[in-house]
């Protein structure tokens, strides 16, 4: 499945949160949100979790201070995700 687009989206996931010269690191690993181990060993556990991507859909921490991980995780559309999204500079905490 390498060349699905579900497949790339988990590459891409652990990229952004693991990968040291991912250009947007410091939006994910840089902030300490991790991807969970289960997903971290096989593509094939973030599969059997989520499933293909519906059309138009994107993965979503619901929590976006939260890990990727199966409690915290959806597919979303853009509208889903836009009013999903934290407010430049502020974290869960300073919001509170």
């Amino acid at each position: 499945m390498s060349k699905t687009r579900v497949y790339r989206i988990w590459r891409d996931m652990i990229n952004r949160c693991h990968y040291e010269k991912y250009p947007e690191r410091h939006l994910y690993g840089g902030r300490g949100i991790v991807v969970c181990e289960r997903w971290c060993q096989s593509f094939e556990n973030f599969y059997t979790d989520m499933g293909d991507a519906p059309k138009g859909m994107s993965i979503d921490r619901i929590d976006g201070d939260g890990n990727y991980e199966p409690s915290n995780c959806r597919w979303a559309t853009a509208k889903q995700q836009a009013n999903n999204r934290r407010k430049p500079g502020v974290t869960a905490r300073a919001a509170a």
